[in-house]
């Protein structure tokens, strides 16, 4: 299983999530309500796990201290490692049910 580190900072006044995946990072501006970096986030979430299971560890920055964030950031983690294991199970399930072989 690979864990995903995601850092809770704040950075020129936004409160922002930064996803560490393989070898780049993805921010997600928590102030803002742009959309498209959070599609980004999650196809490239999902093209990680298909290959293998994975699991968002998050941290939160030292001397980060805005605790309604903090909270924000635990129920989204949470809910994105539910979402993503719920998607890889349902995806594998199809294709036993299916008799694909995945290389």
């Amino acid at each position: 299983m690979a864990e995903i580190n995601v850092v809770l900072i704040e950075n020129e006044g936004k409160n922002l999530l930064r996803f560490d995946i393989i070898d780049n990072s993805i921010n997600i501006d928590l102030n803002s309500e742009e959309q498209e970096s959070l599609r980004t986030l999650f196809n490239r979430l999902l093209n990680v796990a298909v290959n293998e299971e994975i699991t968002l560890k998050l941290k939160i920055s030292e001397g980060y201290n805005n605790v309604l964030f903090k909270e924000i950031a635990v129920e989204y983690i949470e809910q994105l490692n539910t979402e993503i294991k719920l998607i890889r199970d349902n995806w594998f399930s199809q294709l036993d049910n299916n008799d694909i072989a995945v290389d």
